[in-house]
């Protein structure tokens, strides 16, 4: 992150470049050094906040990928139901609080009960994370953004559906990705080598009965598809605001992804649930059933 795009106001409330006034009147602080920024909001440079002292510090970069990583668990927490650990069980996040290795932590509720600490970090941090005894933890990760990425919440939270994973880390960890991808039935890897499914893939069961997940295909546009096939009356479900019935695909093409998930979440008995493959839809549907 070679500019600064991210800062706090005077709440410690996260806001972007994009969002605040422009000059000294944007009302943000350094989340490092706590010094008063302004916006450079021009039309030739990309916006960014700049330390209204003129003295910027090296810490001050890192203290913004460490506000980053707080975004990360406020991700989490937005989904709201749950999110589906490598299809090894429901996960909600049900606190926040600051950690001493510089990248966020929360506390995770697992499905069986437990809670455990949930790490979230951009990639480069992730040899510096130390959480001690090899202890079972969650690690939630994204590669690190370019600041045009964080001009605007909607960009930054496209971001991090598109590139954050969770994994589960630690001595009890059993699941095996290459193994679960070998297990994957011969239908199941014909359909997502026929549509072009990618992980993550969101899965929204409905309070009608009905299951739908929604996945990037391979020409990187959002698809919005009945689980595991199209019913009657598939094509008239939604509103236009959440997509286009493709007809010939079977499935709605989505325009937008976030103004889609919104619409969802409010039909779903649960929203929020990721899996990493079709393989693993199944077993969260089941979870959640």
């Amino acid at each position: 992150m070679a500019q600064l795009t991210i800062a706090l106001d005077g709440n410690d409330i996260i806001k972007f470049v994009g969002e605040v006034a422009k000059g000294g009147d944007c009302g943000c602080f350094c989340p490092a050094c706590r010094s008063p920024l302004v916006a450079k909001k021009g039309r030739i440079n990309e916006w960014h906040f700049a330390h209204e002292s003129g003295q910027e510090h090296p810490e001050c970069l890192v203290g913004a990928l460490n506000l980053f990583s707080r975004l990360l668990i406020e991700h989490l927490q937005a989904a709201g139901a749950g999110i589906a650990v490598q299809g090894l069980a429901e996960v909600i996040v049900s606190a926040v609080r600051p950690s001493s290795q510089g990248a966020t932590v929360g506390l995770a509720e697992l499905s069986d009960g437990r809670q455990i600490a949930v790490y979230a970090c951009v990639e480069e941090q992730r040899r510096y994370l130390d959480v001690g005894d090899g202890a079972d933890h969650l690690l939630y990760s994204c590669q690190t953004p370019t600041p045009e990425v964080l001009t605007d919440r909607q960009s930054a939270n496209y971001f991090i559906t598109r590139y954050a994973r969770l994994q589960w880390r630690g001595a009890e960890s059993r699941v095996d990705p290459q193994r679960e991808r070998r297990s994957a039935s011969p239908a199941v890897k014909k359909l997502a080598l026929a549509q072009g499914i990618g992980a993550p893939i969101m899965v929204y069961p409905l309070k009608d009965g009905s299951d739908w997940i929604m996945y990037k295909n391979s020409d990187g546009c959002f698809v919005l598809r009945q689980w595991p096939v199209p019913g009657e009356g598939w094509e008239i479900r939604f509103p236009p605001n959440v997509g286009v019935a493709n007809l010939d695909a079977g499935a709605y093409e989505v325009k937008d992804f976030l103004n889609a998930s919104a619409s969802l979440r409010p039909l779903a008995r649960k929203s929020g649930l990721q899996c990493h493959s079709l393989d693993s839809v199944q077993r969260v549907l089941v979870i959640v059933k």
